[in-house]
């Protein structure tokens, strides 16, 4: 997890295009778009949204693919965000298990 706390961690991030850049809020979308990276085909898919109540598709005003949209929990019938999950599945004694490179997000 790297936390963007100036200009120069921003560009940073950018130039790493190893990790997603997840925006918590609404602010943080204004600022991607004040820069010009909303725009830019090449970065788009690397955006995710955290989103508390998911996003349908006659909500989604900056044109994010519905499934870069995270919430914390299915909202209706017709999902159309990304469910991060409110389970862990627990490992077994004795079960081999191969560690995956990912991250919980976690916010309120």
């Amino acid at each position: 997890v790297t936390f963007v706390l100036s200009m120069d961690d921003l560009r940073k991030a950018f130039e790493d295009d190893k990790f997603d850049i997840i925006m918590t809020d609404g602010y943080s979308v204004n600022h991607f778009k004040d820069i010009g990276r909303l725009d830019r085909l090449e970065d788009r898919c690397r955006f995710r949204l955290l989103d508390d109540w998911g996003t349908p598709p006659n909500q989604n005003h900056i044109s994010l693919n519905l499934l870069q949209y995270l919430i914390p929990f299915t909202c209706s019938d017709k999902n159309h965000n990304f469910v991060l999950g409110h389970y862990v599945n627990a490992v077994r004694p004795g079960e081999k298990y191969a560690k995956k490179r990912q991250a919980l997000v976690w916010g309120k």
